[in-house]
């Protein structure tokens, strides 16, 4: 399959002048966890993308996400990261992983380093070892992701994480998940439980934290405690836990969703989407090229149908719109941290 156009020639990018930035990547929707928030293990997929398919790309992308699914359960995981760091040469690409593969991950990781060398982990954690394993239904899977964490730093794996999703059922052990993430050294992110026809199922908002004071509390901590270090990465962080508390309590997001313009979801059999939690399908990128695509009526009437959409706040759906809202978010989050600082003096 033939390479992306360079960005002059492409024709989808009259979206805003440019090609889109960053892009959600399900590398398979097969899974071997059992999470109580994600349907994805039910599937049972076959003919997925090859590795060669991913050179249709975009070149303009920055930021890349590699999920599934459970990534390290494609044998070919290495081939696909290294087409998709030649094809997507300014990208940051971040591998998000359940981590109960520990071996694979040892076996892999050093290609994955020859192709990238600043590649980014992040793996699941949902709490403590006993409510970890009860959401993701995998008995012994906390020691494994501790193993697959540990591996990943030997083998010099340098930009690692964890990854919450809170719930009514583990929202008391997110200051101990953020303690252990101080503890290894390693960046944290959250998120709540999300609906999605196309990704996780239906019905899991449901599993979001019920008492709002407990929430608010958990949360509040929490971001003090980003907002009071010195490093500007952690800071940003806290401006997005501020306003995922908003979110969750009804406020809606603080910057418009930038959904296929700005970012884009692409399934495991090359489907196109403008995101992961509607089903705004696009094209196809085993039948079309990637201009053909991002150029196409059916793009524009779905860039129409979802705009001011307020169906998620999570990382993966606000980068390129942070970016593209970057200096206005300075300056809040500058005056928040002032804030902190003062009411701890």
């Amino acid at each position: 399959m033939p390479g992306p156009l360079p960005l002059s020639e492409a024709g989808g990018e009259s979206v805003g002048g440019m090609g889109p930035t960053d892009a959600i990547v399900a590398v398979t929707l097969n899974c071997n966890s059992r999470c109580t928030m994600c349907d994805i293990w039910k599937n049972r997929m076959k003919d997925e993308m090859q590795p060669e398919e991913y050179r249709a790309l975009p070149s303009s992308l920055k930021g890349v996400n590699i999920t599934g699914g459970e990534p390290f359960m494609r044998k070919d995981l290495p081939g696909i990261i290294r087409v998709i760091k030649d094809s997507c040469p300014q990208a940051r690409i971040v591998i998000s992983s359940n981590g109960f593969l520990p071996d694979r991950v040892e076996a892999m990781i050093p290609d994955m380093l020859s192709a990238d060398p600043n590649i980014a982990v992040r793996i699941s954690i949902d709490g403590l070892e006993k409510t970890h394993e009860t959401v993701r239904g995998i008995p012994g899977g906390f020691r494994r992701d501790m193993e697959s964490l540990n591996i990943l730093r030997r083998l010099g794996v340098h930009d690692l994480g964890i990854g919450m999703t809170v719930m009514e059922s583990n929202i008391s052990e997110l200051p101990d998940v953020y303690a252990l993430s101080r503890d290894l050294g390693v960046e944290m992110s959250v998120t709540i439980a999300t609906d999605s026809e196309v990704f996780f199922g239906e019905q899991k908002e449901a599993l979001r934290p019920r008492d709002t004071e407990a929430l608010q509390a958990v949360f509040r901590d929490l971001i003090r405690s980003e907002y009071a270090s010195w490093r500007p990465k952690r800071w940003f962080r806290a401006w997005y836990e501020k306003h995922l508390v908003r979110y969750a309590l009804g406020h809606g997001r603080p910057i418009a969703c930038d959904a296929g313009r700005g970012f884009f979801y692409l399934d495991s059999h090359g489907n196109v989407y403008a995101c992961h939690i509607l089903p705004t399908f696009m094209g196809s990128l085993r039948k079309q090229t990637w201009e053909e695509i991002w150029g196409s009526i059916e793009a524009e009437g779905v860039r129409a149908e979802i705009d001011g959409c307020e169906r998620c706040w999570m990382i993966c759906t606000a980068k390129s719109a942070v970016r593209k809202n970057l200096f206005e978010i300075c300056l809040e989050v500058l005056g928040d941290k002032a804030r902190i600082h003062l009411a701890l003096q």
